[in-house]
């Protein structure tokens, strides 16, 4: 009796240990890898669980307002490669943006980042984190406990800045650099089961808040470095502190976060959503993802002007859709044989902010996003 009751004993801990998942390196991507990511920028009905174990999310409801595709290479691939020689690996961000990471034995990490600056004034930097940013730890379990600290300072000449922003500022300044820093705590707090369209997968939820803090300095001549952030009032211009809060999904069964949920740092609202796309078909239909993609002036008043390079012969949509998720502005393009042309699109009558623009082939597939500045 006392033997099978031992077994009994064992079995149920065998059960209690496969449902909680240990997050390994299996998860990390590695060069070969794409990863697929649908965005919802409303995630409506969508909320937040209490923190806990064996839990059951059904986040099923969630729709692909436009999908990533990205091709994790290796980091010699990469257009500013010689720029970041510890890396491992690159993955394009943004228009024309690269991400290059570090992979160790149990840390996957974000050392570096070329493309438009991360204030969003439209300058091309090239600027390594110091230091690193983990992205995703192994072993990962149940309880853990993290803190992440990353860092960057980007310097450029005083006439990069955009007019827009010169025309703030009492004097034009020798040189300007852009100072970022963040401190994050990820903390899992949860596992269980969750399903999005397409699969259900075991999982572990981490909990990540992040505290930004973004600042801008000016030098003329002799005089020491100036912060002058609080004269930047651009409404699209991530300047000074930030809190925020999301909650990453990671199994062992994907390479990208099975979801992540974006919330209001203070009443835990979700505000959108991005989830591993699993509608292959659709993807595989996509033209190259690489096509060069430029909207500009941007900030803007009236008009802006989309241009596009190396884009397959076809019909596609520019949307322009506000912060609430709503349509504000649509606009067919036709792309020559060629795959270069351009074409004036027209903002009047819309209310001054942030706006998300995507362009999506005719079947939906989204191939190039970001973010608008509309001014008066």
């Amino acid at each position: 009796m006392q033997r099978i009751l031992s077994i009994i004993a064992v079995g149920l801990c065998t059960c209690a240990v496969s449902a909680q998942i240990t997050l390994t390196t299996s998860s990390f991507p590695v060069a070969g890898d794409t990863l697929r990511i649908a965005f919802d920028t409303t995630a409506a009905g969508i909320t937040v669980s209490a923190p806990g174990g064996n839990q059951v999310w059904d986040f099923s409801t969630l729709m692909p307002h436009f999908v990533r595709v990205l091709p994790v290479k290796p980091a010699a691939q990469g257009q500013q490669a010689a720029a970041f020689p510890n890396a491992t690996l690159v993955v394009p961000t943004g228009l024309n943006g690269e991400n290059y990471y570090r992979v160790t034995s149990n840390q996957y990490q974000l050392i570096g980042f070329a493309g438009t600056d991360p204030a969003g004034f439209g300058i091309n930097v090239i600027t390594p984190f110091n230091p690193p940013i983990v992205e995703r730890r192994a072993p990962m379990n149940f309880f853990d406990i993290n803190q992440t600290n990353g860092a960057l300072l980007v310097p450029f000449a005083g006439s990069a800045l955009p007019q827009a922003l010169l025309n703030l500022l009492p004097i034009v300044p020798d040189s300007i650099r852009l100072k970022v820093t963040l401190s994050r705590v990820d903390v899992v707090d949860g596992w269980g089961t969750l399903t999005i369209p397409g699969g259900t997968y075991p999982v572990l939820r981490e909990r990540r808040t992040q505290y930004t803090d973004t600042r801008i300095e000016i030098k003329v001549g002799v005089f020491p470095w100036t912060d002058i952030t609080s004269l930047i009032q651009l409404p699209g211009a991530a300047l000074g502190r930030d809190t925020s809060l999301s909650y990453y999904f990671f199994s062992n069964m994907a390479k990208e976060p099975i979801a992540v949920l974006e919330a209001n740092h203070v009443t835990q609202a979700v505000l959108s959503a991005q989830f591993k796309y699993n509608d292959l078909t659709r993807v595989a239909l996509g033209p190259d993802v690489n096509a060069l993609v430029r909207v500009f002036p941007n900030p803007t008043i009236e008009e802006v002007r989309i241009e596009w390079h190396d884009l397959p012969a076809g019909v596609y949509e520019w949307r322009l859709t506000n912060l609430a998720g709503q349509v504000v502005g649509r606009q067919r393009l036709v792309v020559a044989g060629s795959g270069v042309g351009g074409q004036l699109l027209n903002l009047q009558g819309l209310v001054p902010g942030v706006y998300v623009y995507t362009l999506t082939d005719v079947g939906g597939q989204w191939l190039h996003t970001g973010k608008l500045l509309v001014e008066r």
